[in-house]
């Protein structure tokens, strides 16, 4: 039988909120993580920590529902950024001066997807899309969706 081997690893050179880099496929790309109020939103974080393996920035922006399946310390910690939860005065929801590469809706609720289409802005999500629409339209961003619904 094998000894254990008790000899502690090598310290790692990353800090607590950074990730190994796997590609360059997304380096200098700010990326909007609008997140809905489905059980994949559980899910968020992984999607966050994937894309900045990538080189992404991400910015989080979630619904109320979201907050039942994640937290915005768990989405703080894996984007390294603050995490949109409502709308406030400095309208966030407009990219200010860092305008958003992209917009990815992961997991994108019909409810949201129903919202969208018919112009509800009602939430940090919903507000969010509405002002991308406008960057898409001049083919400045592009918004990804993600549906999740249950199958029945």
């Amino acid at each position: 039988m094998e000894r254990w081997d008790f000899t502690p690893p090598p310290p790692s050179p990353l800090g607590d909120h950074d990730v190994v880099q796997e590609g360059e496929h997304l380096r200098g790309k700010w990326i909007a993580l609008l997140v809905t109020g489905g059980i994949a939103a559980m899910k968020a974080p992984f999607v966050a920590r994937a894309l900045r393996r990538q080189g992404a920035e991400v910015v989080a922006f979630v619904t109320e529902e979201a907050l039942r399946y994640t937290t915005v310390d768990t989405l703080a910690w894996s984007t390294n950024h603050p995490v949109v939860t409502r709308l406030t005065p400095a309208a966030e929801h407009l990219a200010g001066k860092t305008p958003f590469d992209a917009y990815l809706v992961a997991p994108a609720t019909y409810n949201t997807i129903n919202k969208v289409r018919h112009g509800i802005a009602d939430n940090a999500v919903t507000a969010t899309l509405a002002s991308a629409l406008g960057r898409v339209g001049r083919g400045e961003t592009r918004i990804l969706v993600v549906p999740t619904m249950h199958g029945s």
